[in-house]
């Protein structure tokens, strides 16, 4: 079982763990793999608490992140991302809402360890682990070591995993009564360039982008310190980026029109389609209006008078003259 606690406060189930594209990729190298492995040895057989170190981008959080993914069956895993907020009773409500430990009332240390004796005997190993420790109170970080040092008559009463940078040691050698013995310190290092440029290529490929050239992968590798986390962002930003360019002629395509209609155009236009429906509207009175008008003044055009036409009347039937021989014609 896993309890994901996100900041401290919100339980969310592993499933809904918070992430993206890049924080969830975790590419396994040898020295990861070993790392992983020694990490669940150290949680089942170790009183002491492994601390997981190295500067930002290194791998911490994606390491933690595969301990709870590879958790054994039988944890009860709460996983902590740590803030300077947050002070020991709220880190205390924390993992007693993590264990299903009731918050109220006093002695909530004592019942949150009878809480982790109680798991132990029905068969469940629990297991807290604390992304970014350095960030804690020192106060809060001394509750949790005296935690898992309570219990004198068993191996430990919960597994505690640790994962910072190297300013945590600042805060442990502020706590009284912590020596080396106490932690189990497991350094990240920068990757090699032809890992960094391996890990790039596969993280590419499972988001579905375009391959790297070589060259652009050995520069990323080379420009990312061999910090996974900075190859990785810098990987997700190149996609974005030429994503978005494949993206732009056919948004601009799209949003042609639009553009080129501005606001002038678009007022004289309507302004001229109000014009041609008042002429289609009046025409008729426009129509005589032209028409009616007087001639205007100036020489006049004299043309030739009209021939009056007499119509010739005749008989529905033509009229024959019959001439007798000798008789002149009328």
């Amino acid at each position: 079982m896993t309890c994901w606690m996100n900041t401290g406060i919100e339980i969310v189930p592993p499933s809904r763990a918070p992430s993206d594209g890049g924080q969830a990729f975790f590419h396994v190298t040898p020295a990861l793999g070993q790392k992983l492995d020694l990490l669940h040895h150290l949680l089942e057989t170790s009183d002491r608490v492994p601390l997981i170190e190295g500067p930002d981008g290194i791998g911490k959080s994606r390491l933690l992140q595969q301990l709870v993914v590879t958790a054994a069956p039988h944890w009860r895993l709460c996983a902590v991302e740590a803030n300077p907020m947050l002070q020991p009773d709220q880190l205390l409500s924390t993992l007693a809402r993590c264990f299903e430990v009731e918050t109220g009332g006093s002695e909530l240390e004592q019942r949150l360890l009878a809480r982790f004796d109680e798991l132990q005997q029905e068969g469940w190993l629990p297991v807290v682990s604390i992304d970014d420790a350095q960030l804690l109170p020192l106060e809060s970080l001394a509750l949790l070591l005296r935690l898992h040092a309570a219990r004198a008559d068993v191996a430990r009463p919960f597994g505690l995993v640790l994962a910072a940078t190297p300013a945590v040691h600042e805060l442990l050698q502020a706590l009284p009564g912590v020596g080396d013995q106490a932690l189990q310190v497991m350094e990240l290092v920068p990757m090699p360039v032809e890992q960094v440029k391996r890990m790039v290529a596969m993280f590419l490929r499972r988001q579905g982008s375009p391959a790297l050239s070589d060259h652009r992968l050995q520069r990323l590798a080379l420009e990312s310190g061999g910090l996974p986390g900075e190859a990785l962002k810098r990987a997700a930003a190149t996609c974005a980026r030429e994503t978005g360019a494949r993206s732009d002629p056919e948004e601009k395509a799209e949003l042609r029109l639009p553009s080129v209609l501005s606001w002038p155009m678009l007022l004289g236009a309507g302004l001229l389609v109000t014009v041609i429906t008042l002429l289609l509207v009046f025409q008729d009175a426009i129509n005589a209006l032209f028409i009616g008008a007087p001639a205007p003044q100036g020489e006049m055009l004299q043309l030739p008078p009209r021939e009056r036409v007499i119509p010739l009347q005749r008989d529905s039937a033509p009229a024959v003259a019959h001439v007798s021989p000798g008789e002149s014609p009328p």
